[in-house]
This record gives C-alpha cells, structure tokens and sequence, in this order.
C-alpha cells in the first residue's frame, strides 16, 4: 500500500470537510429607529475583528457550521452581542439602537432625524430608560415633572410657564408616543397613566413650538416618548412597589384611622425574537392604590404589546403595536380647608369618579426603496370611553394617518416631508351630543450639516373642521442653527411657530361640579404661537467625567391664547345668576425668560455620579392689560424690575397659574459595590395670580396664598442596593420633611411617602 498517496487522499478529504464547512453569511446592519444602513461599523467574530459594513451597512462573512459569537461596534450606537446558529448560507439583519456615548445622547425629537443632543437648534431634556428604575415612577407624569422648566397642575403639562390651568381641557404640550400623538378626542388632554413606562427606552422632552414637526397642541412643546425593542436579545424586567403615607402634612387631620393610604404596583415586561424573526415586546402593569385625598382612589390594569418584522434584507418593516387599559378612578377638585380638612373634599359634590376604558391599535411599515428614500406609513386608533355608564358615554374615538418620507437631496441636504390626517367622533351628553372633526396638513422640513454650522428649515400647511366649524388653513414655519464654536461649545438659535384647535370640551361643555359652573364657548379660536430661542450648550470632560452646562434666553408671544376665566356667561335664571367659567381667548400674551441646566456624569473613586438640575424665570403677561409691554425692551425691564417681587393684585398683567421661579436637581450615587444614594428636590416660587373668585368660595385657599409667599419645596431621598445586575431594591422616601403644599390651589401634595421597590431583570 502506497502510505503517501492514502496521506494525501485523506488530507484532501479533510480539507473538502473543512471548506464544506465555511457558508457565506451576509450581515445587514442598519439603525434601529430609521433603518437607515449603519455604515463602517466593526463586525466581531468570536472577538475577532472579521468585516467592516459599507455604504449600506453590509458586510460579507465566510462562518463555519455551528454556534457562532457576532458582536457589532458602531460609533453612537449600543454594542450588539448576538449568538447565531449557522446552517448554510444566509441572510441575517442586525439593528443597532442609539446610545448615550459619555453623554453624547442621541434624539429623534427635534428634526426626526438622528443626531447628538449639543447639535441641535433647540432645547431638549432627556430622560433615559434605566433613570425610571431608579426611583419610584408610578406614572409618566412623575417623570416629566422632574424636568426643569416644566410643571404639571393635576395632570396639565405646562413648559416654561406656556400654560395654563383649564381644569383637563386641552393640552398645549403634545405626547407623542414612538412617533405618534396620543391625545384624546374629546379633551385633546394627555393620559398619563395611559403610557407603559415598563418598557420605555428614553424619553424626549422639546420645549418651545414645535408644530412644524408634529402639527397641532405641540404650541408649548412635544413629549418624545420610545418605547424598546428586543434588538436581537431576550429579556425580561419586572418590579413591584409599596408605598405608604403613615401621616399627614401640616396640621391636617388623620382622616384615615388604621387604612393607610398606600399605592401598590408590578410591572411586567417580556422580549423575544422568534425563529422566523418577529419581534415581539409585551408587558403588564396593575396597580392599586388608597388615595391620602379623600375619594382619590385608583384601580387599573394595563396590558401592551409591539411586534416587528423584517423583509427584504431589513428594506421592508411591518409592525402592529397595541395599548389596553381599564381603571376606576375618583378625582378630587377641592379641600374643604386649608388646616384640619386639607384632605377632605369641599362637598361630596366636588369629587368625581370614573370608570375608564381605553385602546390604542398602531399598525405601520418602514421601508427604503430602491432609490434610497425611507418611507413611513403609520396609523393609530386610540379609543377612550366610560363603559359601565348608563348610556354607554362619554365615548372618543381618534384615528390618525401619517406618511412620512426622507431623502439626501443633492448638497449633503437631509429632506423630509410627510402627509397627516386625523378624523375624531365623540358623544357626551355634557357637549351636546354627537360632534364629528378631521384635521389634515403637511410638512417639509430640511436640514444641512456644514463642518461646524448645522440649519434647518421647516414649514407646515394643517386646517381643522369640527362639526359646521371650518377652521382655515394654518401655516406654521420654524428655522434653526447651530453653531460649533469650538469642539466642546455650540451656540444655537431658533424661531418656531405653533398652532392649537379647540378641543370639543373646551368648545361645547356645559358641566358643573358642585359651586363649579362651566360654560361652553363654541366661538373659541385658534391659539397661536411664536417662539424665539438662543442657547449655548458647553461640554465638559474631565478625567472620567462628563457633562453639559446649557443656557438659554427664551421669548414667546401668543395670540388669542386660550384661558379659563370666571365672569357671567349664562343667564340670571341660571344657578349663581349666570356666573362660572369657560374657557376664553385672550388677544395678546408673552413669555419672557431665561433658563441653566447642568447635567453631569462621572466617578469619584469606586463611586459613579449622575447629576440633573435646572432652574427656569418666567415672565409671562397679557399684554393687553399693559400695552406698553408690547414693546420688547419694555418687557425686557418689567421682567428684571420684577425678578424678586410678587405681582399678585388684580391689576397685575402676570398670566394666571404660572410659577416665575422653578428649580429642579436630582442627583444620584451608585458604588460598584452594588449601595446607591440619590436626592430630588423641586422648588416652586409663589404662584402670583389665581382666580379671585376661589379665594371667595374655596374655605382657607385665601389663608394658604396669604402665609405661604415664600414659595415652596418637596424633597424626596432614595436608598438601593443592587445584589447584581439582575436584582435590584431601592427604598423611596417622598416629601422627607412632610411639607404642606399645593402645587396646584386648593389640593394638597402627597404628605411623606415611605416605600420600597424590587426590580429583576434578566
């Protein structure tokens, strides 16, 4: 036997075993919110660098037969670490999810493209996912009023002293909710509960108009909120919390007895990708809670769900999204005084409870055609209703189309444009009846990026029908640069124009509770809004630390904003001869002010520190009570002479239910020994003007305004200890010194919270 010719048969053999073995896989990478193709990110194989993606974010492995071990660097991006079987030849699409790059966080919000926070022309705030597990957040609403410059009076979102108070009916700032607006048909109001924070990834908070982008109520601002996606991993989070409030604040009465109020809550989250590559996200939410508000109970639960899936190479997405919450709810208007029954409502006649019902579908697809433009196409049904009434009302039913394509136009030019309608039905018997509206507009808004200059440039076209009511057209415009005065300091500028309709309520309600008569005003205009901004954004590294100093001076005006004032709309027959309130427009508002923020990430030692603070002045007047602020050097030298006074008698051009002086800092400690420490404290100034005819019928609201001018603050501490990544508790304690306050006139703030939370992630 010829031994050398068996060797070399045998070797031949072994090498067609092992080229047999090597399959050509081809990668497909591409961003994970606009599938646009990542580009020059480092493809790993088993920790060795194998490819690199080209101008469409592919790349071309030979992989052998077997489990194999990719991990995906990109620039800006989440590092994607992925364990694939490989059988044969095969496609595989991979989405990387932005990141927060040593603070370089990365937002969609402000031009719907992607793009670093300090690069863009107005201010923003951010907060991301894994913050909300730090503390104790029940609701949306407990996370937006931790943002400096914003307040929320009873679930009314108010930016930069841009709103007012109007009792639930109408919202000038817009949720926007994964590039959908999520606001009610009827109330054109904001849901707050209605949002899955167990599954939130980041939230983006614009301020100033921004209807150019997203239409109508963005007149004050857009709350961005992005729920996440598997992105090529499986895991689960859950969390559950008590808290309790063992005693009251100030010298009010232990109505309760031995039934503490308590909130209880769990939240469950669950994501998958299946073998036929769906992805798939659900979650639940149940919670229970004992008002310390007399009557201010709540029962809900909440189920949500999103699925995605690919074609095509990753050019073709499909989706379907869906939100299903029920709740029963008492809501409580007034205290019956400001001592003893700080508690207690004003009459029985004051509380309101509510059996809720709502739903949200979002059907939509994404995909790149073959001359590189990104189409979107995305529907939402979003249902409100009160089902276990008698006659089956108030019921709103909101369905909003929008189409959205973008395109690099010659020059480096990023374009997009887009298509919106909406058509909303309600049926309450306290607006009348049946009421029937459609609103539709476009939008064109581009962008170009030189080394260190960055512009944009917006316009949009929306008109509004409700009922017989023909609102004409409104076009909006918005402008914007952004400078780099050096790598770590960018100047920016920006002038936005915003709109709002009426919403039904505000329009054709005719409702009282209690002393509380409300009239409609079917003649309500359209508000609208002019808003100028300059800022300067500076970054700061040093050693292992990073943060941004930012700040801005602000100015808005507004036209025929819209107000609810007391006086006598009815008829002398009516009850209290006529008098209550409506809403009404007033001719001619401003808003002057400045704001600095700091926000700072870094280590000490073993110790980990992140830091969120701002504090925000706000002038806001109604011109036409003082005509000579219509000049802007004479608002200018009212806003300083009045810096430190309190405007509050009648004659006062100081715009209603505004705070002059927020401050907000929330600051947290984290040791890689697993112990955390964090603060919160939020500030309130003296809210200056209020309607006097509360003061007269609301028992002690007039003692309260009179003993509390110095402004008020809440202070909350949080402990935790993380026994790995995996598990985590964290000890809450809300109000830590048991101030009485009112942030909003007559309702009292939570007293002292104790409470503690688990969350296990895997």
């Amino acid at each position: 036997m010829n031994w050398r010719v068996v060797g070399f048969v045998l070797l031949f053999l072994g090498c067609v075993k092992i080229t047999s073995a090597q399959h050509r896989v081809l990668l497909n990478v591409s961003d994970a919110y606009e599938l646009s193709p990542v580009v020059q990110a480092l493809v790993y194989v088993n920790n060795n660098v194998a490819g690199v993606t080209d101008t469409d974010g592919r790349s071309v492995l030979m992989l052998p037969t077997g489990s194999t071990q990719l991990k995906v660097y990109a620039f800006g991006y989440d590092t994607l670490s992925q364990t694939i079987t490989v059988r044969g030849a095969d496609t595989l699409q991979l989405r990387l999810t932005p990141a927060d790059v040593q603070m370089n966080i990365l937002v969609v919000s402000g031009t719907k493209y992607i793009k670093p926070i300090d690069k863009l022309t107005v201010s923003m705030e951010v907060i991301k996912g894994e913050d909300l597990t730090r503390k104790i957040t029940p609701n949306l609403s407990d996370a937006i009023e931790r943002v400096s410059g914003v307040t929320i009076l009873d679930g009314q979102a108010s930016i930069r002293g841009g709103s007012s108070y109007a009792f639930g009916a109408g919202s000038r700032v817009l949720l926007v909710v994964d590039d959908m607006p999520l606001m009610t048909a009827d109330r054109n109001d904001i849901k707050w509960n209605f949002v899955p924070l167990e599954i939130v990834d980041q939230i983006e908070v614009t301020k100033g108009a921004a209807s150019v982008s997203y239409g109508a109520s963005a007149l004050n601002g857009v709350i961005q909120v992005r729920t996440a996606y598997p992105e090529g991993k499986t895991w689960t989070k859950a969390s559950a919390f008590q808290m309790v409030y063992p005693e009251p604040a100030g010298p009010a009465g232990k109505w309760w007895g031995k039934e503490i109020p308590y909130q209880s809550n769990i939240s469950m989250a669950h994501a998958f990708t299946t073998e036929r590559g769906l992805d798939v996200v659900l979650s639940a939410n149940v919670l229970d809670a004992r008002g310390f508000l007399v009557g201010e109970n709540e029962r809900r639960s909440r189920i949500s769900f999103k699925t995605r899936k690919f074609f095509r190479d990753g050019k073709i997405a499909v989706g379907l999204d869906g939100n299903f919450l029920y709740k029963k709810q008492g809501l409580f208007l007034f205290w019956a005084n400001d001592s003893t029954s700080a508690y207690l409502p004003f009459s029985s006649g004051t509380n309101v409870s509510t059996d809720d019902l709502w739903t949200s579908l979002d059907p939509w697809v994404k995909w790149t055609d073959r001359f590189d433009n990104r189409h979107t196409y995305k529907m939402r049904y979003y249902m409100t209703s009160q089902p276990l009434n008698t006659r089956m009302e108030p019921v709103a039913h909101n369905i909003t189309a929008d189409y959205q394509v973008k395109r690099t136009l010659p020059f480096d030019i990023a374009a997009s444009a887009g298509l919106s309608a909406t058509q909303t039905i309600f049926i309450d018997g306290n607006v009348g009846g049946r009421h029937g509206g459609n609103l539709a507009g476009v939008f064109v808004q581009a962008q170009r990026s030189w080394k260190r200059l960055e512009l944009q440039a917006g316009w949009r076209y929306e008109v509004f029908r409700i009922d017989t009511i023909f609102t004409p057209a409104v076009p909006v415009q918005s402008y914007g640069l952004n400078y780099e005065l050096n790598p770590k300091t960018h100047l920016r500028a920006s002038y936005g124009e915003g709109f709002r309709f009426p919403s039904g309520i505000e329009r054709f309600l005719k409702y009282n509770i209690d002393i509380l008569y409300v009239y409609p005003n079917p003649e309500l205009k359209p508000e609208r809004g002019w808003n100028y901004e300059l800022g300067v954004k500076r970054r700061m590294n040093i050693g292992g630390w990073s943060a941004f100093l930012d700040a801005a001076l602000f100015y808005t005006r507004y036209k025929n904003m819209t107000e609810f004032y007391f006086s006598q709309y009815g008829v002398v027959t009516d009850p209290l001869f006529g008098f209550g309130f409506s809403s009404v427009n007033v001719t001619n508002a401003r808003v002057l002010g400045s704001e600095l923020t700091a926000n700072a990430e870094g280590k000490i030692g073993r110790m980990k520190i992140i830091l969120n603070s701002g504090y925000t002045y706000v002038c806001p007047v109604d011109v036409d009570s003082m005509p000579e602020l219509k000049s802007f050097g004479r608002l200018v030298q009212y806003a300083a002479e009045t810096f430190n006074t309190i405007e509050s008698n009648s004659d006062s051009p100081i715009l209603k239910y505004r705070y002059r002086h927020l401050g907000k800092c929330n600051l947290d400690i984290e040791h890689d020994n697993g112990i955390s420490a964090g603060v919160g404290l939020r500030t309130y100034s003296y809210m200056e003007r209020v309607d006097s005819v509360f003061s007269f019928f609301i028992p002690g609201l007039d003692h309260y305004r009179r003993t509390n001018r110095n402004g008020s603050a809440i202070m909350d501490v949080r402990f935790g200890y993380a026994f790995n990544d995996r598990h985590r508790l964290v000890l809450h304690c809300t109000n830590v010194f048991n101030r009485f306050v009112a942030v909003r006139p007559a309702k009292p703030e939570a007293p002292r919270g104790i409470g503690m939370q688990y969350t296990w992630s895997f």
